[in-house]
């Protein structure tokens, strides 16, 4: 999400001149029904005890959202021109990985996408935005 909301900004929105801003969020370690997948991957204790670190040290579902919404809402995003970050928390912006950072990797991504779009959708399937 981190090398397409980059190749978005530079390719979509920045040509266009939308006044739109794209952003990639994690909302961390968040304690969903996907905690339960350990037991079944690693039956027995160990699955049991992988499960409950993750939950201890997850974050409710509500506390995952807060990334999102302050994404969403908070004016910081315009006024610091937040374009095509990378929010980890509220008001935490960067901490992305070197691969995260791969202006190659973002291209061949990008690429990869459209040609499985013509592929599946059709040729025409990536006309302009602004057609």
């Amino acid at each position: 999400m981190i090398l397409y909301s980059r190749k978005i900004a530079e390719k979509v929105i920045k040509p266009n001149g939308d006044n739109i801003y794209v952003v990639a969020v994690h909302p961390g370690a968040v304690n969903t029904d996907m905690q339960k997948q350990w037991r079944d991957a690693y039956p027995g204790i160990m699955g049991a005890a992988i499960e409950n670190v993750t939950e201890f040290f997850g974050r409710a579902p509500e506390q995952g959202a807060y990334s999102a919404l302050w994404a969403a809402f908070s004016p910081e995003i315009v006024e610091k021109n937040y374009q095509a970050a990378y929010i980890q928390d509220p008001g935490k912006v960067g901490g992305e990985t070197k691969q995260a950072q791969d202006g190659m990797l973002a291209e061949a991504c990008w690429q990869l996408s459209e040609r499985i779009i013509r592929d599946k959708v059709g040729e025409d399937a990536l006309g302009s935005w602004t057609a």
